[in-house]
């Protein structure tokens, strides 16, 4: 672990990793806390849709952050922010043109592969 990470743990099925690290927060783990998992079998999204993410679909982690040097109406900025800059970073990584890599607001980066579409994703 690095010494920027206060914790980070790769989980095999989680309900949500947004709920591992809010219960990780709440119990007091310092920012910058990361879970990552296999598969995701309880994700919420906007307007209380629900997905799942079956193993080996999708990059699932959830970042958490207690930004003590941010004044909380600015708190957004920094989710933004990291989401710009975790497509960036996947592109290079994979290959991929720039703006292959979508930010769906808020916190989703998508990925348009040649031949499918926004529909062929896995949430209900």
């Amino acid at each position: 672990m690095t010494e920027f990470l206060a914790r980070q743990e790769r989980l095999a099925s989680v309900g949500s990793t947004n709920d591992v690290v809010r219960g990780w927060l709440a119990d007091g783990t310092p920012e910058v806390c990361l879970a990552v998992a296999d598969e995701q079998t309880a994700g919420r999204g906007r307007a209380g849709r629900t997905w799942v993410a079956p193993p080996g679909k999708a990059l699932l982690l959830s970042l958490g952050f207690r930004p003590s040097w941010l004044e909380p109406e600015r708190t957004w900025r920094l989710a933004a922010t990291v989401a710009l800059a975790m497509a960036d970073a996947a592109e290079e990584a994979a290959g991929l043109a720039d703006g292959a890599i979508r930010l769906k607001w808020p916190n989703d980066l998508v990925v348009e592969l040649e031949g499918t579409s926004s529909h062929d994703d896995v949430r209900k």
